[in-house]
């Protein structure tokens, strides 16, 4: 789940044992969930750079930019499809046309 999460973007800003704690093996990894409940400084330090983390790189205002060429290309093709299946105009259909008509 860890190679997931960190082939999906995460992995550009996940820094172990600065914003997260990563561990590959399921002993290390509960000696790393035993540090963080036992520990208070180790807890709050990586709440607050994990929090920092998310605000400089996963702000949804950020995000919406980074989407908008995305989201213009879709409706670009969108709209050029509309415009030949509808244009020229003709008489209306009986039946629904084919979804490769579309």
């Amino acid at each position: 789940m860890l190679d997931a999460a960190l082939s999906a973007g995460f992995g550009a800003t996940a820094e172990d044992g600065r914003n997260i704690l990563i561990r590959d093996d399921p002993e290390a990894f509960a000696h790393a969930v035993r540090a963080v409940l036992q520990h208070g400084a180790l807890r709050r330090r990586l709440g607050i750079e994990g929090r920092h983390t998310v605000e400089r790189h996963y702000r949804w205002d950020g995000i919406g930019e980074s989407m908008l060429p995305l989201y213009r290309s879709l409706y670009e093709a969108t709209d050029e499809r509309l415009q030949v299946s509808l244009w020229p105009p003709g008489p209306p259909r009986s039946t629904p046309p084919q979804t490769d008509q579309i």
